[in-house]
């Protein structure tokens, strides 16, 4: 499977509940990853096609643009993975202007602030811009995929286009279609997509039906497809299990996943902005994986408190998910993606992020390290 829309990326505001119980006041997180991730070589396709069959009618699970709370503004801060770009001057950069969509998501602001630091200019879509801070090099603007005026806006006067899926949403076409068309009619000059490792495999897949349009649309393009997401862990569905339960509760088995940050992420895509990639595919992990009782055990020792891991049967999971009202559709879905984890399609390792940033992608461990204050 390939995680967010990552099929191996995205799921509900239901879903940390489902597992864990996490208090309510906690605000909702999605699940990130690529689309349905698969190990290659992908010699079982009728797994994906069975379980992710007749979920046409399936409607995404509407995720808040950011967590801040009513009347909060967010500003792009942190710091970025920094990578050795030289390809495009200063001069041309700072006239550049790209749209990210999705900009308030994990993915969204690593991005925007990985193209800030490299002298791009960012126009962060977002369905509340009034949450967003503006800055010299960062436009704040209204998009809904759902409310087709807000495209024309979003995409006038703008270079380049990040178009990051909905999560988890079979009806990814119908909304990306649509903006890769107008993009193209406005002579937007080069698009990236971010997709989910594995998409490539299957081509019913969602995600790689939007490829494959992308690929024939003759505007120049980049096509990234990253794995899970570690930021899952510390700011997503799975943080407020380890703060408020000190376990982490999935029907994932002893399946293993190459975790990836989303800096690392944001770091090739700011590379294949500038150095104008074409005709690229880069399939995205970090440097090992793993499964969930070993991440467990590695929080564990950052934090000095042990969280356990409990692989809960996919029944249980998927009626928790039912219990807590979500769409029977898209439990099937969530069943799928557990599925694939357990079967070993999301512990695919490979180098395009070292191949493309010339620095390797940052471990579980390190970003534990680093996150380890988000848990206490």
């Amino acid at each position: 499977m390939a995680a967010s829309s990552n099929m191996c990326n995205g799921m509900g505001n239901n879903l940390r509940r489902n597992m864990a119980g996490a208090h309510s006041d906690t605000a909702p997180q999605q699940l990130e990853r690529g689309e349905v991730a698969l190990q290659r070589p992908f010699d079982k396709p009728e797994l994906i096609t069975k379980r992710l069959g007749g979920l046409e009618g399936w409607s995404t699970i509407e995720i808040p643009d950011n967590s801040l709370g009513k009347g909060s503004r967010e500003s792009f801060s942190g710091e970025p993975h920094r990578t050795n770009i030289q390809s495009m001057d200063k001069e041309t950069k700072m006239n550049a202007k790209i749209l990210i969509t999705g900009a308030t998501g994990n993915l969204g602001r690593a991005v925007v602030q990985a193209l800030v630091q490299h002298n791009f200019n960012a126009r962060a879509a977002t369905r509340n811009p009034e949450k967003l801070e503006a800055t010299a090099n960062v436009e704040p603007v209204k998009f809904d995929y759902t409310v087709a005026d807000t495209l024309d806006t979003a995409l006038a006067g703008v270079n380049g286009l990040l178009l990051i899926a909905p999560p988890m949403d079979p009806e990814a076409p119908a909304k990306l279609l649509p903006v890769i068309e107008k993009a193209k009619a406005k002579g937007i000059g080069r698009i990236i997509l971010n997709s989910a490792l594995g998409a490539d495999q299957n081509e019913q897949s969602p995600l790689r039906i939007v490829e494959r349009v992308l690929m024939q649309s003759g505007v120049p393009y980049t096509i990234v497809r990253p794995n899970f997401f570690m930021e899952n862990f510390s700011t997503g569905f799975i943080a407020p299990m380890i703060k408020h339960q000190r376990g982490i509760f999935l029907a994932a088995g002893d399946g293993k996943t190459s975790f990836i940050s989303t800096r690392d992420i944001a770091a090739v895509i700011a590379v294949a902005f500038a150095e104008k990639h074409a005709g690229k595919e880069y399939n995205l992990t970090g440097p090992e994986a793993i499964d969930h009782a070993q991440a467990a055990k590695l929080i564990s020792e950052a934090m000095g408190q042990e969280i356990v891991y409990h692989a809960l049967p996919e029944e249980a999971m998927l009626k928790g998910a039912r219990d807590n009202g979500m769409p029977e559709s898209a439990v099937q879905y969530l069943g799928a993606l557990y599925s694939a984890v357990r079967d070993g399609y999301c512990a695919a390792v490979t180098d395009d992020v070292k191949h493309v940033t010339g620095q390797n992608p940052v471990s579980f461990r390190a970003f534990v390290e680093a996150n380890k204050a988000r848990w206490q």
